[in-house]
């Protein structure tokens, strides 16, 4: 069995300090693309300092995460807790829908539907809505739906747990759950948000109808204008 090189260059003292990191270039057309420092940081490449978080997963670096932004508002998705992975051997950016949705409205890209999610929407959307107009607790909209069998929503969010059962080359028993769960979750999640944000039942219901997307897939799209994301680590 293989050692892991990081760990390798630990044990014969090759690296002061058991640390890595990556740096991308921005400018696809310069001829430099990237930098990955073993032994620590190249401080030409950031400003400011690192914060450290532990991990609550080992082998995966999956972290606690405190609230995700889109355009400086909470979208409302990390409210009862979320993780993320910093998973530097993976090409794809995975996300729950209800956020993944929002981007793709502000940049204009093209998205992979999901047929869950517009089902759980036309079938149960009303029902949803009426449930959080009641003020009823948000976690357990879904299991009083019938489309989930507990009350509230995962630790580890359904992209998360694609790309470990990818990597993992199976899927694990613990973290496995069903399509039609997971997309009622990020549904009334985003249902949610929106309403804090007044809009109309009519409103929500016929753009989650057009937009219920698992995957960004951005297409050669134009973007009219610029969108900020702000992801906050939980300590």
């Amino acid at each position: 069995m293989c050692s892991h090189a990081m760990y390798n260059m630990v044990k014969q003292g090759l690296i002061s300090d058991p640390v890595f990191s990556f740096w991308f270039n921005r400018h696809a057309d310069e001829g430099e693309g990237g930098e990955i420092v073993f032994g620590g940081m190249d401080s030409s490449h950031y400003k400011g300092d690192h914060t450290f978080v532990p991990v609550t997963r080992k082998g995966y670096w999956q972290f606690n995460m405190g609230d995700v932004l889109v355009d400086g508002k909470s979208t409302g998705f990390c409210a009862g807790g979320c993780a993320a992975i910093a998973d530097s051997g993976t090409s794809l950016l995975a996300g729950p829908i209800a956020i993944i949705t929002e981007i793709n409205e502000k940049i204009g890209a093209a998205g992979v539907v999901s047929q869950e999610c517009k089902t759980v929407v036309s079938q149960y959307g009303q029902q949803i809505l009426d449930l959080l107009l009641a003020e009823t607790q948000p976690a357990k909209i879904c299991s009083q739906v019938g489309l989930c069998t507990f009350d509230g929503t995962h630790g580890v969010s359904a992209g998360i747990r694609s790309v470990v059962d990818d990597e993992a080359g199976k899927s694990n028993g613990g973290l496995k759950s069903d399509p039609m769960c997971n997309a009622c979750e990020m549904a009334v999640v985003w249902m949610q948000n929106q309403l804090a944000q007044n809009k109309t039942q009519e409103l929500i219901l016929n753009y989650i109808n057009q937009a219920s997307l698992t995957d960004l897939e951005h297409r050669g799209v134009s973007v009219p204008f610029s969108m900020l994301l702000c992801l906050t680590i939980s300590l």
